[in-house]
């Protein structure tokens, strides 16, 4: 069975998200480079090869996450800031199949792509 690391925090959506970066950090960075490897393959194979293009959109992104969800745009930047990585880094490529789409496939094709979500109870959030 997977074991699931757990961790608890407490205080505002800024609080939480800095004791979650600082917590979370090597697994935070793992993730990223993960990702950004990922994140290059995919791309080349379709021409791209500008691995910052898929930041300026995950930047864009970001940018209108606060718009829609200020505390969770503060919970995010401040786990990035505690993590110690770039906060549009870690949005890119914590959503990094839908912001690649946007850059990699066409408007008329991306919602061939699909998508997959995952619910759980309460008792297991």
């Amino acid at each position: 069975m997977l074991e699931l690391r757990q961790i608890t925090v407490t205080g505002t959506p800024t609080e939480m998200g800095r004791q979650q970066g600082e917590a979370l950090r090597e697994t935070i960075h793992a993730f990223v480079a993960q990702r950004r490897v990922a994140a290059a393959g995919y791309l080349a194979e379709r021409g791209h090869r500008d691995g910052e293009a898929l930041i300026g959109i995950g930047r864009k992104c970001l940018a209108m996450l606060k718009g829609w969800d200020e505390p969770g745009w503060n919970e995010h930047c401040a786990t990035a800031e505690g993590a110690g990585i770039d906060a549009a880094e870690l949005y890119t490529y914590g959503n990094y199949t839908d912001i690649r789409d946007v850059l990699a496939l066409p408007a008329e094709s991306a919602d061939a792509e699909g998508c997959s979500a995952t619910l759980l109870p309460p008792s297991r959030t």
